[in-house]
C-alpha cells in the first residue's frame, strides 16, 4: 500500500537566477507480490526559467561527457559557447576563415576533415608570407590562449579550477617559427605551410562498475606542417597548385583496474569512550 512510484520537481527560477518556488509531484499506488520486483520507481527535476531563457552554464552531462555533446572547453574562467571548432570550410571544401562550417569536436566521436585552396604560382608567391601562426586564419579560428583549458568532467565548473586541464598545443619541433611561411624563389616552394592540426584527448572511465563516467585527463592539440612546391603541368604549361589542411579529433580510452569495494556502514550512535560505563564492566 502508498507505495511511491513518482516522485518529480518542478523549479521555478526567477530573472535573477533564484528559485522562486518548487512544485511537487508524487504518485503512490498499491503493489503485489507479482509486480513489484518489475516496477521502478521514477524520479526527475526539471527547471523552469523566467522569460523562457535558461540562465544555467552549457553542460556535455553531469557529472560525466555524454558521447555526442560538445568537448567542453574554457578561456581562463569563461566557457566557451559551442566548443571548439575546428577547420572553417566552404560547402565546396575551399578553407575559410571565422567559424563558418567549422566542425565542432564532440566528445566521443573521431573526425576528421579536410579543406583545400588553389592558387596559381603568383598568388601562391603573394600567400606565402611571413604571418605569425596565431594570425593565419585556420589557426587564428581556434581562438587558443594561454589560459585555453578542456573540461575534465561534463559539467565542469568554470569557478572549479580542478575541473580544467590545460590544453598542450605541439608545434613542429616544439617551435612556433616552423609554421611561419618562407618563400625559396630558386625551387618555387612556400616552407614551413601549416598541412594539419590533429586534436588527441585522453579519457577514462571513474566511478561504480555499473554506471561509469568519462572523466578528460588530457588533451593536446597538434600541428604539422610541409613544404609546398609550385605546380608544373606538361610542357611547362601554367596549372594551380593545390594546397590542403587537415584536422582531425580522436579520444583515447584509458583502462584503468577495476576492484570491489564495500563501503563502511554508517553509524548512528558515535563510538563510546572506553571508560564510558566505568566502574562497570560490559
Amino acid at each position: 500500500m502508498n507505495a511511491l512510484l513518482l516522485y518529480q520537481l518542478r523549479l521555478s527560477v526567477g530573472s535573477g537566477g533564484t528559485v522562486d518556488s518548487v512544485d511537487i509531484y508524487v504518485r503512490l499506488d498499491s503493489l503485489d507480490a507479482q509486480s513489484w520486483p518489475t516496477t521502478h520507481p521514477r524520479f526527475g527535476a526539471g527547471f523552469e526559467y523566467a522569460g523562457g531563457e535558461p540562465l544555467a552554464r552549457q553542460t556535455s552531462g553531469r557529472p560525466g561527457y555524454q558521447r555526442g555533446l560538445p568537448l567542453l572547453i574554457a578561456d581562463v574562467i569563461d566557457v566557451r559557447k559551442g566548443g571548439l571548432a575546428l577547420l572553417p570550410r566552404t560547402a565546396l571544401g575551399h578553407c575559410a576563415t571565422g567559424r563558418t562550417g567549422a566542425s565542432t569536436v564532440l566528445f566521443g566521436e573521431a573526425m576528421a576533415t579536410t579543406c583545400t585552396q588553389r592558387m596559381s604560382t603568383t598568388a601562391l608567391k603573394a600567400w606565402c608570407v611571413d604571418v605569425p601562426p596565431e594570425e593565419q586564419p585556420l589557426i587564428g579560428a581556434l581562438n587558443l590562449t594561454a589560459g585555453t583549458k578542456v573540461g575534465v568532467y561534463g559539467d565542469s565548473h568554470p569557478e572549479m579550477p580542478e575541473d580544467w586541464v590545460d590544453l598542450q598545443v605541439r608545434y613542429p619541433n616544439v617551435d612556433p617559427a616552423n609554421l611561419r611561411r618562407v618563400w625559396d624563389e630558386t625551387t618555387q616552394t612556400c616552407r614551413n605551410v601549416l598541412s594539419g592540426m590533429s586534436l588527441r584527448v585522453l579519457f577514462t572511465e571513474v566511478g561504480p562498475v555499473s554506471s561509469p563516467i568519462a572523466k578528460v585527463l588530457g588533451a593536446e592539440l597538434v600541428f604539422t606542417s610541409r613544404n609546398v612546391a609550385a605546380a608544373r603541368c606538361a610542357l611547362g604549361v601554367a596549372c594551380d597548385t593545390v594546397v590542403s589542411v587537415t584536422a582531425s579529433a580522436t579520444f583515447a580510452n584509458l583502462n584503468t583496474q577495476s576492484f570491489e569495494l564495500i563501503p563502511e556502514s554508517p553509524t548512528i550512535i558515535p563510538p563510546l569512550p572506553d571508560d564510558f560505563f566505568y566502574p562497570f564492566f560490559y
